[in-house]
């Protein structure tokens, strides 16, 4: 999400592990979306950044589980959006812990499982159905990957988190080949009841304007 490449900006770090005790920084070529001009970043209904890793420290990273998804998971532009079944999957900041002086983060992930938002819906959220997902989301009825209804984390600190395509619009269950279709960038509160996401199409064309 580009708001959380705002925060370099800010002269914030922004870092993973590549190794237990080893971070790699946030540093290379990064392209993200704009606000309209004069607007806020809460104004960008995209909120979209990709950054190309540069120098040393390239995945995989084995000594932490983590490898790159292959970019044939990322579907652009799985439309239409009605009556399809989408999980939502990161690591909420109500679900982790920081421990010091020993520097210990402990994570929880966390998924929720939901319809797109009915067609008319986008208009009153605001956002276009062909660049953005929008998915039904109640904290007190959502649906998580162990299919039982549970009371939801709040999903701040998720941003950036992927979108699966579970189910297509036709109700058939997607177990060919992982779709990740977008990127979860905002959640919309108690009277909108909805998750906000960008289609990793736009992802992909940033993607490949980073890469000339």
């Amino acid at each position: 999400a580009a708001h959380v490449f705002d925060e370099i900006g800010k002269g914030n770090d922004l870092y993973f592990y590549i190794k237990p005790n080893q971070k790699r920084y946030l540093k290379g070529k990064a392209l993200i979306t704009k606000p309209p001009i004069g607007q806020p970043r809460a104004d960008d209904k995209l909120d979209l950044g990709v950054l190309q890793l540069q120098g040393e420290g390239l995945p995989p990273y084995v000594e932490v589980g983590k490898v790159a998804a292959p970019i044939s998971y990322l579907v652009p532009y799985a439309l239409p959006r009605e009556n399809k079944i989408y999980l939502l999957a990161g690591y909420p900041a109500t679900k982790s812990k920081v421990t010091r002086p020993r520097n210990i983060v402990q994570s929880q992930p966390w998924g929720h499982i939901g319809h797109s938002v009915p067609s008319a819906d986008y208009t009153s959220l605001g956002v276009d159905a062909t660049r953005n997902i929008a998915i039904v989301f109640d904290k007190k009825r959502s649906v998580g990957t162990s299919l039982q209804r549970q009371t939801a984390p709040d999903p701040y600190g998720m941003s950036g988190c992927p979108v699966l395509l579970l189910y297509d619009e036709m109700g058939i269950y997607n177990q060919a080949q992982v779709q990740i279709v977008g990127i979860g960038i905002e959640y919309r509160g108690r009277s909108k009841k909805a998750l906000l996401a960008t289609d990793i199409g736009l992802a992909l064309d940033l993607i490949t304007v980073a890469s000339t």
